[in-house]
């Protein structure tokens, strides 16, 4: 949706700025528009929207190691994302440091902590995700998917809500719960039973810490560099990310976040908050969430090969 990958990496094969490589662009859909490249699972382990942590971790690395002509081993593999893909990169890339040697990222929501502000004493949404969710919805009520099926092109906010949900905090229950409150969302019917989410806010989009904390604890790319940091720097794993400074979505912040954390933890990486590029003049194309990437996916690419060429 975004640039024709494969003619970037082409172009930069046929100047002599990388080498051959192998590109591989997995399916990361399912029924909710987006599976955050996550297990979704619920306490008990019990498979929801299914398993796409598994799925590229084990078997898209094994079916392209064992179909094409690679070097089958971690130090020449990579994982690179964009948006919902960036996280799902430094979700892999940090809990899987033994299998991908690179991982880099391209506006991303990457620290979940600045979806939320404080408002008198309470957790909310962040003002731009409360209006963005009442402009799509037309009211403070989120409608069911069931009522209103997800993905929705014009409820970017909202499926993006959803899909999240699925990932980190997916339900299966016989008993709808209290789904004004958002308690449950039923998503698809299952016998005798529902297969939905618990959303992490309420109708006045208070924060539902009990759903948040988990979404902290198991999803935040924050906390899971926290969690993995021995291994990230036992293996070597080498990190990059960007994001554009008028990124709509306010992944600058996340960007900026993740940037101090790991300087904290004393993980190497690389990082760039971009505000513009050659071939898009600043004043007529801001570095939003969908802009430049041609550029920057060309850095990318380009740190991935320099890494596996053991360089930087």
């Amino acid at each position: 949706d975004f640039e024709d990958i494969s003619e970037i990496a082409d172009y930069l094969i046929s100047t002599g700025e990388i080498g051959p490589l192998i590109l591989v662009m997995p399916d990361g859909l399912n029924v909710l528009g987006g599976s955050f490249y996550s297990n979704s699972l619920t306490p008990d382990s019990t498979d929801v929207f299914g398993r796409f942590e598994d799925y590229i971790v084990n078997d898209v690395v094994n079916y392209i190691d064992s179909h094409f002509n690679t070097f089958d081993s971690t130090f020449y593999r990579g994982i690179i994302g964009i948006s919902m893909g960036a996280y799902g990169a430094m979700r892999l890339g940090f809990k899987h440091s033994d299998i991908f040697h690179v991982v880099a990222a391209h506006s991303g929501p990457l620290a979940f902590g600045e979806f939320i502000e404080n408002q008198s004493g309470e957790k909310v949404l962040a003002k731009w995700i409360r209006q963005g969710l009442i402009y799509e919805n037309g009211s403070m009520r989120i409608p069911s998917p069931l009522t209103r099926p997800l993905p929705d092109d014009e409820r970017p906010l909202t499926s993006m809500m959803f899909a999240m949900a699925g990932a980190f905090s997916p339900v299966v229950s016989s008993n709808l719960g209290d789904t004004l409150n958002y308690d449950f969302m039923p998503i698809l019917p299952l016998d005798g039973a529902y297969a939905g989410v618990l959303l992490p806010f309420d109708t006045l989009f208070r924060i539902k810490e009990t759903v948040w904390d988990r979404w902290s604890r198991e999803a935040d790319i924050i906390g899971l560099a926290e969690t993995y940091k021995d291994e990230i720097l036992g293996n070597d794993l080498r990190i990059y990310f960007d994001c554009g400074d008028s990124d709509e979505l306010h992944l600058t912040s996340q960007t900026q976040a993740l940037h101090s954390k790991l300087r904290e933890l004393g993980i190497p990486h690389t990082y760039e908050i971009f505000h513009d590029g050659a071939g898009y003049p600043e004043e007529r194309f801001l570095a939003g969430h969908g802009t430049h990437l041609y550029l920057r996916v060309r850095e990318s690419i380009d740190f991935a090969v320099r890494a596996f060429m053991g360089e930087g």
